[in-house]
């Protein structure tokens, strides 16, 4: 089983290590995930394999960005394109805004099925997803639905 911490408050009460970590790196892992490459020096930490969803570099000089500043980490790319269309059938609001588009959480989950073909994924820091928080800024129940039409969940909340 993969396991994945976004950036829920239940990660500070876990206290492992993880598969992957997003942006925030809440907990320690061995990959990184970013939706930016850019975003992967926002927070200082160990230099882990980088997983972008988007694998374009949007810096200006001086370059600040993995990709721009050579091979010190590796950067594994994912299909950002093919995601974004599996994704689309689960938007229930079709106004343009936050909620249109899945969050980091949810890429991460589309970055492991793709990379090592998983069927279970556990997960900390998803609490607004697992919960189905509508106050949040993304949509909590489409992306709850989308992430379990891929794989089992397993909320490590509980362990």
């Amino acid at each position: 089983m993969i396991t994945i911490a976004g950036s829920g408050p239940s990660c500070e009460a876990y206290g492992k290590k993880v598969t992957i970590a997003t942006k925030k790196r809440s907990l320690p892992s061995d990959y990184l995930f970013c939706r930016l490459s850019q975003q992967y020096n926002k927070v200082k930490g160990p230099e882990i394999p980088l997983i972008l969803y988007f694998n374009r570099c949007t810096c200006y000089p001086p370059a600040t960005c993995p990709i721009c500043t050579g091979p010190d980490v590796e950067i594994i790319p994912v299909d950002s394109e093919r995601w974004n269309k599996y994704w689309s059938p689960f938007v229930r609001d079709k106004r343009w805004s936050a909620r249109m588009k899945p969050s980091l959480g949810t890429c991460a989950v589309f970055a492991a099925v793709e990379l090592w073909g998983v069927d279970e994924v556990g997960v900390i820091g998803y609490d607004y997803i697992l919960d189905g928080n509508d106050d949040w800024i993304h949509d909590a129940v489409a992306e709850k639905k989308c992430i379990e039409s891929l794989v089992n969940v397993v909320d490590l909340r509980s362990r």
